[in-house]
């Protein structure tokens, strides 16, 4: 039976060769001690198949390998299924030869029959001619075959090597991914512990200490951990030693204000919390945290580049090594079937080309003279706009000055010049902080370079509060707005845009709200009345600094909650309120009521409040402004009036009342 001509023999053959391959792997695997590549043994008999039994055994050869490196020996063994990424690529690329090996090997045999197919020929005419001819290209396809098989065997011996290394950057970059995850929960577990403390400041019950008492051991934990991730960094243990310190003495401060509240209540746990000590220890946790993370992320980068650069050698040794096996035998295979056709094509072409030349330059130079109107146009249509987009820089009613990467000024609209007192012709490359000069009107201290911050950034940045711009005539003139990047097409950032306006007019009407403000809560404290707003979506009460004098209560203690209100207000009064404000919200819109405030030594005062509520556009109640103020003294005299009715009732003597003359 001929094998070449039998489909299913050629199959058979090609499946005996790869069940040889796996067990030669198998033992050179077990002498090796499992260093071996995987894929070493699996080349040459997808190469025997596809030589000797074509293209279609050998794309059969290379699904049988895959399925049997996946199946048997690639992790989790005895399964499909893939662990790792470098496997799952490696697989890839093994398929990816085969299909490439299997067509070399196709055009290797349609080449030995060409050539056979020669040597019958040169047999009729000449033997020795056909003999030495033959001689040539056997020896030509063989050195071919066999110089392709070295460089396969070296690109897969490299691209073996290149993916351990890729695996093994692998494990160090999840390395630095845990360890960053586990600096943010070390400072969430702070958090934590920190918002408990200031629970059961706030309210001294002992449920809000649950985070708190967990605190130490998980910390404690947390940095045992951290350490045994970082023993191999020397920087990362010393950062880690301090945190360690810093976390014991916040944890010391947590614990002492909690027993100042426990012992001595809020006052002295606050004097404590006032002085900022807890807040320092924790500025310099998150730094040593920040600049932990910080390493990491460096090495996390450094290590994704070397991932990258091994998983780039591995593809181009497969690349190389199949691009220059291709380019052998193909060289070979052309040389023996095409060579004469291609003088001959080559002769028919320069015939071709010599006598259309003249056609040729005429076609090429309409194109490029086309090609020349086309970018004569572009440029137009970039001039336009460029005029237009500066045309209305100039034209707005903004401020606006433009530099380059380097912070010197490459544009000045006349509003700029307006205010920073400079014409755009004498500051045209000089550096931004000569022009734009800034003071903090508060504190006097000059502004920061806004330009060099934008530039460091890449983002959007605002000018800081109460900025004032100093002008080239020493006025200070306030001003707002924001510093921007601008990015190219490719998103690097070719320079900065600031936009400012003064706001002057602004500030002094602002100003003038606030004194108006001050003015009205003197009149409200001096008539004893103060204001309340209910934004009812939010159920969240504000009161004028008038309602302390008004319910007896003191500014640092009372917060203005619906509970605290009622609780103050006298029980008999509270259903009462509560009517008024139902009626308020669901109907009338208006609410009005009295009631009496239980001051903290006793004393009753009587409390008139009137308020209107506002909506929205689909009617429902959103806000309630009022007014409320001491009617005590009104109380008091209709409670005398009252008794003294009745006394006069029930008197049997004459009593006359005489108007004073």
């Amino acid at each position: 039976m001929n094998l070449r001509n039998h489909w299913f023999a050629r199959c058979a053959f090609a499946l005996v060769a790869v069940a040889a391959a796996f067990l030669v792997r198998e033992g050179l695997g077990r002498l090796a001690g499992g260093s071996l590549p995987t894929y070493i043994t699996f080349y040459p008999a997808v190469m025997l198949s596809a030589l000797i039994g074509g293209i279609g055994p050998g794309l059969f050869a290379t699904l049988v390998s895959a399925l049997l490196v996946d199946y048997f020996i690639l992790p989790p063994q005895g399964s499909f299924a893939v662990a790792s990424l470098s496997d799952a690529v490696g697989l890839a690329i093994f398929t990816g030869t085969g299909v490439f090996l299997s067509v070399v090997a196709e055009l290797y045999r349609r080449a030995r029959q060409q050539s056979d197919t020669n040597e019958a020929e040169a047999l009729l005419h000449d033997r020795r001619e056909a003999s030495a001819r033959w001689s040539r290209q056997s020896v030509l396809l063989n050195a071919g075959l066999a110089v392709s098989l070295i460089i396969l065997a070296a690109a897969g011996w490299q691209s073996a090597r290149n993916l351990r290394a890729v695996a093994k950057a692998d494990e160090m970059e999840n390395h630095s991914r845990v360890v960053i995850q586990e600096l943010e929960r070390l400072v969430s577990d702070l958090k934590d512990a920190e918002t408990g403390q200031r629970g059961y400041l706030l309210t001294g019950e002992e449920r809000y200490l649950e985070p708190y008492q967990t605190a130490p051991g998980l910390l404690e934990r947390r940095l045992a951990g951290l350490k045994q991730l970082a023993r191999d960094n020397t920087a990362q243990q010393q950062r880690l030693a301090g945190i360690d310190t810093l976390v014991l003495q916040k944890i010391s401060e947590l614990n002492q204000t909690i027993e100042l509240r426990r012992s001595r209540g809020l006052p002295a746990a606050l004097e404590v919390v006032t002085t900022d000590h807890g807040k320092k220890l924790m500025d310099q946790i998150r730094q040593l945290v920040a600049e932990a993370q910080n390493e990491e992320n460096r090495l996390l980068q450094e290590r994704a580049a070397a991932r990258n650069v091994e998983a780039g050698k591995t593809l181009q040794s497969l690349l190389a090594g199949g691009v220059l096996a291709l380019l052998l035998l193909a060289t070979v295979f052309l040389f023996l079937k095409q060579e004469n056709a291609r003088r001959t094509k080559a002769e028919a072409e320069v015939r071709h080309h010599r006598d259309h030349l003249q056609e040729i330059v005429a076609a090429r130079t309409e194109e490029l003279s086309r090609a020349n109107e086309v970018l004569q146009q572009a440029k137009e249509a970039l001039r336009q706009q460029r005029e237009w987009l500066r045309v209305t820089l100039i034209s707005i009613g903004d401020a606006v000055l433009a530099t380059d990467t380097a912070g010197r000024i490459t544009f000045l609209n006349p509003v700029a010049e307006s205010l920073c007192g400079w014409p755009e012709n004498e500051v045209l490359g000089k550096p931004v902080q000569d022009v734009f000069r800034t003071l903090n009107q508060q504190t006097r201290a000059p502004g920061g370079d806004i330009v060099a911050r934008v530039l460091h950034e890449g983002r959007i940045v605002a000018l800081a509060n109460h900025t004032a711009l100093l002008a080239r005539d020493g006025r200070e003139i306030p001003i707002e707005d924001s510093a921007a990047p601008i990015k190219d097409d490719n998103g690097a950032v070719s320079g900065v845009v600031l936009v400012f306006h003064d706001v002057t007019q602004k500030r002094r009407a602002q100003e003038a709200l606030r004194e108006s403000r001050e003015r009205l809560e003197l009149a409200l404290l001096s008539s004893r009345m103060a204001t309340f707003d209910w934004d009812i979506v939010k159920n969240k009460r504000t009161w004028s600094h008038g309602v302390h004098s008004l319910l007896g209560t003191k500014e640092e203690t009372f917060s203005g909650t619906a509970e605290e209100f009622f609780q103050i207000m006298h029980p008999d009064d509270r259903s009462a309120v509560q009517a008024a404000l139902s009626r308020a919200v669901e109907s009338t819109g208006v609410y009005e009521s009295e009631y009496r405030a239980v001051w903290p030594d006793g004393s009753i005062r009587h409390i008139a409040a009137r308020g209107r509520i506002q909506r929205d556009n689909a009617g429902r109640a959103i806000l309630l402004t009022g007014v409320c103020w001491d009617i005590t003294e009104r109380k008091q005299a209709e409670e005398a009036s009252t008794r003294l009715a009745a006394i006069v009732e029930s008197s049997d003597d004459a009593i006359v009342s005489k108007e004073p003359v």
